[in-house]
């Protein structure tokens, strides 16, 4: 009777324990599987940029993938399962077997059974057969692994195919020619026959400090390796083409353009032909200078005000206007609104010195003009400043009698003392009285 229950007993939990030995295996599978796919991406990346040691990449997920493989034998090595731990487990998701299945377990190493140990373990059978616990336990965690096993599976497999084809692609693609000429050459090709190489943008100006952009596009097999070397004044430097996944674009950027200089494309120890970058500068203003005359009658003084971009002066003030800008120009204007009247004032360039423009001006209302430039090339200044200028109205004098204050009857003889007081807002220059018998 008790070989019969202890056979029954361990017929009951060894699905169990095959099924934790299961799950077992397929997280270390899943974390190899993981691993080599993580190191055949990161091959396949460094296998984009390379041409001759293209191939030594993919040692990289093969070793890596053993290697990983070994780690997790050793450190995730199964340990022995104890019934008494599936039993408690069993017993936490079922709690209906009210801890029978445990007695039962703990009863089962005994070399005779009484009457009533027996009578336990028969009970935790037919309560485990009803409960289907054999079926239910861990089965949740056995579908989670399986399914993590096939998608690490599924990686490694894509990682490892797109690092195969790109390293033997990289490894035996054909070097450019010794020489390429113009934006867009044609080049032969023993396979296909032949394929083309387009340059953008070539033969280049642009503005300095601005930024440059090269992309270089090519028809047909693809060269492992393409780089950008410049030569900007005195400074050369070499600059790796980046390419977009299998886009057959190769492309490469420079942040600031600060002087002319040449660029020329190199691959497999090849060179196309030197293309040239002129830079130039759009006209900006630097500063502008102000000489104020006031009107004659006031004697006030000249006076100058440097670099500013407002002023205010009296009506019928006389302005000078002297513009500095940043190169010679060929001429300049300022427009603006005033009164409701487009106004449009032509700045003179100086003639021993074409980077200065001066204007003369006797501005009656307020006003607010942009300075527009335009260089000898017909380029104009992005954002053309605004100057401001505030005219003070001249108010007319102000007379206040300040002796006698009303009508006076006086004598024949008698003298009249006659007092006034006289304001102007600039400055009074004369005053003087009229009479009348």
């Amino acid at each position: 009777m008790n070989m019969q229950l202890d056979h029954i007993l361990h017929r009951h939990l060894d699905p169990v324990i095959e099924r934790r030995g299961i799950i077992q295996k397929r997280r270390r599978r899943t974390i190899v599987f993981s691993i080599t796919a993580i190191l055949a991406w990161i091959a396949w990346l460094a296998a984009r940029e390379s041409s001759s040691q293209a191939l030594m990449w993919l040692l990289l997920p093969f070793f890596g993938g053993i290697l990983a493989d070994l780690i997790s034998r050793i450190s995730l090595n199964p340990k022995p399962i104890d019934l008494r731990d599936i039993a408690r487990e069993i017993e936490a998701d079922n709690p209906e077997l009210k801890a029978l299945l445990l007695t039962a377990v703990e009863q089962e190493n005994s070399s005779k059974l009484s009457f009533l140990q027996q009578q336990v373990i028969d009970e935790a059978l037919r309560e485990s057969i009803a409960a289907q616990w054999r079926e239910n336990v861990a089965s949740k965690e056995h579908r989670i692994w399986s399914v993590a096993t096939k998608l690490a599976a599924l990686a490694m497999i894509i990682a490892s195919a797109a690092l195969i084809g790109t390293a033997f692609q990289r490894a035996f693609t054909p070097a450019l020619p010794v020489e390429l000429a113009g934006n867009e050459i044609e080049i032969p090709d023993p396979l296909t026959g032949e394929w083309s190489l387009e340059v953008d943008p070539g033969d280049v100006e642009i503005e300095r400090g601005s930024r440059l952009l090269v992309t270089a596009r090519f028809d047909g097999l693809l060269p492992g390796e393409v780089n950008m070397e410049m030569v900007m004044g005195d400074t050369g430097k070499t600059i790796p083409m980046r390419q977009n996944l299998t886009d057959p674009v190769f492309s490469a950027s420079v942040p600031e353009i600060t002087t002319d200089g040449i660029y020329r494309l190199t691959a497999a120890g090849q060179q196309s032909r030197d293309f040239t970058v002129t830079t130039y500068k759009l006209p900006k203003v630097e500063s502008i200078d102000v000489e104020i005359k006031p009107p004659a009658s006031t004697t006030l003084e000249s006076k100058k005000i440097e670099d500013t971009r407002r002023v205010t002066v009296l009506e019928g003030s006389t302005l000078k206007l002297t513009v500095h800008t940043n190169k010679a120009m060929a001429s300049g204007s300022l427009t603006g609104d005033v009164e409701g009247n487009e106004t449009n004032l032509n700045l003179d360039p100086d003639k021993d010195d074409p980077s200065i423009l001066s204007l003369e001006l006797i501005p009656h209302e307020n006003a607010k003009l942009r300075v527009h430039l335009v260089d000898p090339d017909g380029r104009k200044n992005r954002r053309p400043p605004t100057f401001s200028i505030k005219v003070k109205k001249n108010l007319p004098p102000k007379i206040d009698l300040a002796f006698p204050q009303m009508d006076a009857e006086v004598s024949p003889i008698q003298e009249l003392s006659v007092e006034a007081t006289i304001w102007d807002d600039v400055k009074v220059v004369a005053a003087g009285a009229s009479y009348q018998f």
